[in-house]
């Protein structure tokens, strides 16, 4: 059995287990990585849990203000007060569409990690696809949409119940404490379905980011306790190419589960997919195989980042690598250049040949070496001024090697923090230059830099014009937004914060 095989395996027995178990952090994954699962699961339910408590506590809240002397007009008029007021008012949807975006990504993110690796580790996952980042944002919105318009129907359908039952206050008031629209179970089931959900697109993504991955293939695994649907059923080895639609029942969609399904179609679907490689292209080089996939993330869009703030997901930004740097640097660097005062450009000429160790130490440290700090602070004066002067119109991708962890923490914990460098950062827009076979550092860095940074292409100016130097800005803060640790590297994907 091939190491994805495996993996898949692994992953649906872990769901089909979740579905029977009361606690999710009681079911241990078979295999490694999937151990973050469980806890992830976890944490989504208590927040749908809290969230759909404290959307009763709203309308409780609400309700208790309509207290009268006629129960039967005080219902009929909170009643109208509810459609008209309180449901346009309810903050549910858009709460909850954000944490489901943040979980979803999340959880893509960590079956993507995977998969990928599983099917060709010299095409390891490095970013989502803004195609797959778009459809987390729309179906954390219709899904939120959809909740909370079923509470609200159901809401209005007790009250109306209550009001023909002939109900006092304090029976309708029960009632709708008691509507399992509000309770654990329904936090308990959207948890575990959208864990399906999030699996299904993390195969859709892995597989098409994957170049060996020619085609894929449903695969009919019926759980236990659950009559197997014969159109599913027959399903079964199903093979087409990964972008095609599979067609069930009259409904179309990419994968099990697929959101553009109906419910007939979603709800306790156990079916799974599985990748067909191409031997062929498993044997390709690495360059080979990275271009291919840059060609399918174009193909989706291009590769994606989600900002985030306190957690939210916010507009994504799409970065790309400088594919042609002889046309880049055409484009770019004789504008620039002629910018420059002389003591711009010998300031830059010089930091990038052996200046920028006493530069940065006094940066860092704030300790002289070999400069006067009336020299040092001109120089470092006229490196900014000049940086400043490069405009860049693109969101590109950089590359920085370095010998030691610098932050001393381990990369699950570097994740989601926001640094600062007090020096300038020397980057390349050639990602063999930083990580080439003789690198021999233990950090790997990537740099996603927005448009409109203080930053400069320097090497039409650099004393060494092979490193195709991107140099950043003194003060440069950044997010890390991955960190992980592979054959003794940390690897790390970092984005730069202008306007903090």
């Amino acid at each position: 059995m091939h190491k994805i095989d495996k993996l898949i395996k692994s992953l649906n027995d872990f769901i089909a287990k979740v579905d029977d178990e009361e606690n999710i952090e009681d079911v241990v994954p078979d295999f490694p990585g999937l151990y973050k699962l469980p806890a992830i699961i976890e944490d989504y339910e208590i927040t749908v849990a809290r969230l759909l408590r404290a959307q009763r506590k709203r309308f409780l809240k609400a309700f208790n203000t309509f207290v009268s002397k006629d129960d039967k007009q005080t219902l009929e008029a909170f009643l109208v007060f509810l459609k008209s007021d309180l449901f346009a008012a309810d903050e549910f949807a858009e709460e909850f569409g954000e944490e489901t975006a943040e979980f979803l990504q999340l959880t893509v993110e960590e079956l993507a990690k995977l998969m990928m690796e599983s099917i060709d580790k010299d095409v390891p996952f490095e970013i989502l696809s803004k195609r797959t980042t778009d459809w987390i944002q729309n179906w954390s919105k219709d899904l939120a949409e959809l909740m909370q318009l079923n509470t609200h129907k159901a809401l209005e359908n007790e009250l109306l119940q209550a009001i023909e039952d002939g109900d006092s206050i304090a029976e309708a008031e029960l009632r709708m404490k008691e509507m399992p629209q509000f309770n654990r179970n329904r936090a308990r089931a959207t948890a575990r379905t959208e864990i399906l959900t999030a699996s299904s697109r993390a195969h859709y993504e892995s597989f098409k980011q994957s170049p060996a991955v020619k085609e894929k293939k449903w695969k009919h695994s019926g759980a236990k306790k659950i009559n197997p649907r014969a159109t599913h059923m027959a399903m079964d080895g199903v093979t087409i190419p990964v972008d095609d639609f599979f067609y069930v029942d009259g409904e179309s969609g990419l994968y099990p589960r697929d959101p553009s399904f109906t419910a007939k179609n979603r709800v306790h679907c156990g079916c799974v997919l599985g990748p067909v490689v191409d031997e062929d292209i498993l044997g390709l080089s690495k360059d080979e195989k990275e271009k291919l996939r840059q060609e399918a993330l174009d193909e989706m869009g291009g590769p994606s980042t989600s900002r985030r703030n306190n957690g939210k997901i916010e507009d994504e930004v799409s970065y790309r690598p400088i594919e042609n740097i002889e046309e880049w640097d055409e484009k770019v660097s004789e504008l620039w250049r002629n910018k420059l005062t002389v003591a711009e450009a010998t300031a830059i000429r010089n930091y990038t040949d052996d200046v920028y160790r006493p530069i940065n130490k006094y940066l860092r440290e704030n300790k002289l070496d070999g400069y006067s700090e009336e020299e040092i602070k001109q120089i470092i004066k006229d490196i900014s001024s000049g940086i400043s002067k490069f405009d860049l119109e693109d969101n590109i991708i950089t590359y920085r090697g370095l010998e030691d962890n610098i932050w001393n923490l381990p990369p699950e914990i570097l994740v989601g923090m926001k640094l600062e460098e007090q020096s300038f950062v020397s980057t390349s827009i050639n990602k063999a230059v930083s990580f080439d076979g003789s690198f021999k550092g233990k950090v790997q860095m990537e740099w996603r830099i927005p448009m409109g940074t203080v930053g400069a292409y320097v090497n039409s100016i650099s004393e060494f014009d092979h490193e195709h130097e991107f140099l950043l800005n003194k003060g440069t803060k950044y997010k890390v937004i991955d960190a992980f640790e592979e054959d003794g590297i940390i690897k790390m994907i970092v984005e730069v914060i202008n306007g903090a």
